[in-house]
């Protein structure tokens, strides 16, 4: 008798959830959203993901004071939300590093 596995791939939400790491006392919070329209000229599985960063520190009250914010040029591709989170901690280190 052969088993069969199926399947489920994860359904991408519509609730954006934001991660965050610190880094040189500051606190990078980033977020990933699965591209809609996606560019007819890839192949592969189509998936394509982008990323928006914003970098933060805690004022005297403990409030969070934003710094700085960026998006992901949309003229590059991210194959998987784990790179496009990974692209977008290293894009906030580099806010934080001032290049």
């Amino acid at each position: 008798m052969t088993t069969t596995l199926e399947i489920t791939p994860n359904e991408p939400t519509d609730v954006p959830v934001w991660k965050t790491e610190s880094y040189h006392d500051h606190d990078m919070h980033v977020c990933t959203e699965r591209l809609i329209n996606h560019n007819p000229s890839l192949s592969g599985h189509g998936n394509e993901w982008t990323f928006t960063v914003t970098v933060s520190t805690r004022g005297p009250d403990a409030q969070r004071v934003e710094l700085v914010g960026a998006k992901a040029d949309l003229g590059l591709f991210y194959a998987s939300q784990a790179i496009a989170e990974g692209m977008g901690f290293l894009r906030g280190r580099e806010l934080i590093e001032g290049r």
